[in-house]
């Protein structure tokens, strides 16, 4: 007979009820403060939640995001370019198979989630120009595309990661670097707000000053985009080298 069955004829059914309930009560509290502890981080913006791009629902949201709004603009914005462009934070790949009639751009991709970037390859996108990486940090040389764009994700960076990303992307961009981001309806500086995935909610004159810390030269286009809180707005930030835009 082990020492576990002893003890389990010898010890009354409740006592080993108490200790279980104190085991799951130390769990129990271990986990909320964990929570409490994440919620501290996301009401104040000083930690991304990345969690969420490995959720086969996230995956799934990605696939309309941007029907009718961002994906018929980005088709403008990048109608007469020509060379290499990247797609920060391309997820599914759904935005690269639409620029993919496009046949004066080669389009790149890439994302810090690796189930993302193997659902785009799923879909046809050339593995070759898929990359699994932290768009603040990407690898990639200075002024290897001609041309970047996000759409939808750098709002879920923490304060000192747009202020990464931004400078990223100027780096390994040669021209434009074009951000489809919501600004709050309000008008106001609400900041980072948790209705579903966290995410930065204030004023075009906020994110301004974020670009224009590393652009001279940015344009605020209006995008068809919205929800209850937001409205979408298109940040394009030109290089010195890229030609005059006239509004």
């Amino acid at each position: 007979m082990t020492k576990k069955s002893l003890l389990n004829q010898c010890t009354p059914p409740i006592v080993w009820n108490a200790v279980a309930s104190v085991k799951t009560a130390v769990r129990t509290t271990a986990r909320k403060a964990r929570e409490r502890d994440d919620s501290s981080h996301a009401r104040n913006g000083s930690t991304q939640a990345l969690d969420i791009y490995w959720d086969a629902a996230m995956g799934e949201a990605l696939e309309t995001w941007g029907e009718g709004t961002a994906w018929t603009e980005i088709r403008f914005l990048m109608a007469n370019c020509h060379g290499k462009a990247l797609d920060i934070a391309c997820g599914t790949g759904k935005t690269m198979e639409i620029l993919a009639p496009f046949n004066d751009l080669e389009i790149h991709g890439c994302d810090i989630s690796d189930f993302l970037i193997n659902k785009a390859i799923e879909r046809g996108i050339p593995r070759e120009r898929l990359k699994v990486c932290d768009a603040t940090v990407t690898g990639y040389e200075d002024d290897f595309f001609d041309y970047s764009y996000s759409i939808g994700s750098m709002e879920h960076f923490t304060e000192e990661g747009v202020l990464s990303l931004i400078t990223e992307a100027r780096r390994i961009t040669k021209f434009s670097s074009m951000h489809h981001l919501p600004v709050a309806r309000n008008g106001k500086d609400n900041g980072w707000i948790t209705p579903w995935h966290s995410y930065h909610n204030n004023s075009v004159d906020w994110w301004l000053a974020r670009f224009h810390s590393v652009y001279t030269r940015v344009h605020v286009i209006d995008s068809k985009w919205e929800d209850n809180l937001s409205v979408g707005k298109w940040f394009i930030c030109m290089k010195d080298s890229a030609p005059a835009l006239k509004d």
